[in-house]
């Protein structure tokens, strides 16, 4: 009789331990990752519909943009400022049409995903084209990387390599509705 009910005890033990270990395992692996590179594979053509049509929905505005600036010695380089008064309208034809006060410039976007690299994740970008020689508006003209959105808020990050092809940090460019 010991020798069951001992039996008994050490499997509802196993058992608990069993089931402890299962629940720490399933909170574990149910966390999500902060890791802004971690978005490849992430979208889907949902998802490129619904930015679009978000992006088409009002007048937008910069309230970001950091550029790699690889042509100076120091880091990035936080350049917001530049786009003070700038008013972006994302038309749904696909022309862009950028405003600050007399000044007006054209251009294009698009939102696709990209599956050009070698492995299976498609990644969502954002293209903008601009014809211009505003300096600022130039350093948007990218296929820029969709890391998230919202209804009010479109985060994009360019991964971009120096003149010798070595990776330097991202340019990030932030849109927020008006």
């Amino acid at each position: 009789m010991d020798l069951t009910l001992k039996m008994n005890t050490v499997m509802k033990k196993l058992h608990l331990k069993s089931s402890l270990l299962l629940a720490l395992a399933a909170v574990f692996l149910s966390c999500e990752s902060d890791d802004v590179s971690d978005t490849a594979g992430r979208f889907d053509n949902l998802d490129v519909t619904t930015l679009s049509a978000t992006a088409e929905t009002g007048q937008w505005k910069v309230v970001t943009f950091v550029d790699d600036d690889d042509d100076d010695d120091d880091d990035s380089r936080v350049e917001t400022a530049d786009f003070n008064g700038f008013v972006f309208q994302f038309n749904t034809d696909g022309s862009l049409l950028v405003t600050k006060e007399d000044l007006e410039v054209t251009g294009s976007w698009r939102v696709y995903l990209d599956d050009d690299d070698d492995d299976d994740d498609d990644e969502m970008e954002f293209e903008i084209t601009l014809s211009t020689s505003n300096y600022a508006l130039q350093e948007l003209v990218e296929d820029w990387y969709v890391v998230e959105y919202s209804d009010n808020r479109i985060h994009l990050v360019d991964d971009d390599e120096d003149d010798n092809g070595n990776s330097i940090d991202d340019e990030v460019l932030i849109f927020e509705r008006l």
